[in-house]
């Protein structure tokens, strides 16, 4: 049987060496046999999908599952809580601000989550964080948002007894690796008329604790609202969550806070993601590809 050196496929835009012996024998073997027609042709194909795979060219291969490190992008900043940190995109939030000051240079990942307790974001932060840290080269800093929920009063389904965040708070900060920056914040004061119910000063003081005595760094954001002359009306959206000036606070309390303790993340000390028009144009950091 006459059997070509080159084997061409219509599907696969390359030729596939082969050995003319070895191919001869193996397809006069098949052809010996006198299998029905449909059956001779489910052979050949597939002997040719298999020489397919083994002769595949090296430039045919699939692209590398390794980019470039500064292909991948930048940093992150997590935010991780309840709904404080979940409206952060609105309008003057905090993810908002965070996201202008680092563009470029950190992404904003927000992982709100509205009216989780601690017990609840307890499961979640366990099954993120290690997500997190495949989906962006460095996770640069960690904030732990959460405490308003906890405190609403029975028979409210959120509420968690102090002890219990006590502990669910140290458990959450357990998740995480020592060399992990994490900043907590405490929940913020709540109007008393519109919820009498909620002691939200006694959380705070429980987040503080928590953090002084762990050497995590705290943003006293209860503190820092109810030190404003007129912040029911002037920082509180609904008497509970914060407005665009309410978040404003949060943020230029926590530039402060890592502006003090990791001057590294300021944004001039971070590289921008790509280089700059100006740097293309003179040169000074031309794109590789």
């Amino acid at each position: 049987m006459l059997i070509p050196n080159k084997l061409i496929s219509n599907d696969l835009p390359y030729i596939l060496d082969f050995p003319n012996e070895i191919l001869s024998d193996i397809l006069f073997e098949a052809y010996s046999l006198k299998p029905p027609p449909r059956i001779l042709m489910l052979i050949t194909l597939s002997f040719l999908a298999i020489l397919a795979i083994l002769f595949l060219p090296s430039s045919w291969a699939p692209a590398s599952a390794s980019p470039n490190k500064r292909d991948a992008g930048p940093g992150a900043i997590v935010l991780f809580g309840d709904s404080l940190t979940e409206y952060g995109w609105r309008e003057g939030g905090l993810a908002q601000r965070l996201g202008d000051r680092y563009v470029r240079k950190l992404d904003i990942v927000n992982r709100g989550f509205s009216g989780y307790n601690t017990a609840w974001a307890l499961p979640v932060l366990q099954r993120l964080y290690p997500a997190l840290q495949h989906t962006h080269p460095s996770i640069e800093l960690l904030t732990i948002w959460i405490g308003a929920n906890d405190a609403a009063a029975l028979p409210q389904p959120q509420h968690v007894p102090l002890p219990d965040f006590t502990r669910n708070l140290r458990s959450l900060l357990a998740l995480l690796p020592p060399t992990q920056r994490v900043l907590l914040l405490t929940p913020p004061s709540c109007s008393p008329k519109k919820y009498p119910d909620r002691d939200a000063a006694a959380y705070a003081a429980v987040v503080r604790e928590v953090g002084q005595a762990r050497g995590v760094g705290v943003l006293d954001v209860f503190g820092a609202v109810s030190g404003v002359q007129g912040w029911e009306d002037g920082l509180l959206l609904d008497g509970l969550h914060l407005n665009a000036e309410g978040y404003k606070v949060v943020f230029d309390l926590m530039v402060g806070e890592m502006e003090g303790r990791w001057p590294e993340l300021r944004p001039e000390a971070l590289p921008s993601f790509f280089p700059t028009w100006n740097e293309i144009v003179d040169h000074s950091a031309p794109i590789e590809p």
